[in-house]
């Protein structure tokens, strides 16, 4: 089954101050011989980010419906990012590339005017498991 796609043309890509985060996912145990030990919680520290974006009332609706039924499982969006390729020939610097995220908490609906809110969440990007050479 393919991954969903959250529409960059309807919504938008997520506001510009995007800030990351990375969960170390180390936990420090005791010991029975004194010695604290480390463990790892994750075979790959997540990264969580913080984004909203603001859209018109009549898009609201649409867009909390489309997360309810896929935003809590993995989709694509497109953010800014340093995985951005110009094509060659252009001097572009629209940083736009698509990501594979998941919604890992609630979402706040913040009216900035008459028919016009902020949508806010945290996400989670899916990390590249890079193969290990033997």
């Amino acid at each position: 089954m393919a991954i969903p796609r959250l529409s960059s043309d309807i919504y938008g890509p997520p506001l510009v101050g995007i800030q990351l985060s990375l969960d170390t996912g180390l936990v420090r145990m005791p010991s029975m011989a004194g010695t604290v030990k480390q463990r790892r919680m994750y075979a790959h520290m997540p990264t969580t980010a913080s984004v909203s974006w603001q859209m018109r009332a009549g898009l609201l609706k649409g867009f909390q419906e489309w997360v309810n039924a896929h935003g809590f499982d993995w989709f694509e969006m497109q953010m800014e990012s340093q995985r951005y390729r110009p094509p060659a020939g252009t001097t572009s610097t629209h940083a736009l590339a698509w990501h594979t995220v998941r919604i890992i908490g609630g979402m706040s609906v913040t009216n900035e005017g008459p028919f016009l809110y902020e949508v806010s969440a945290d996400i989670e990007l899916k990390t590249a498991v890079v193969p290990t050479v033997a």
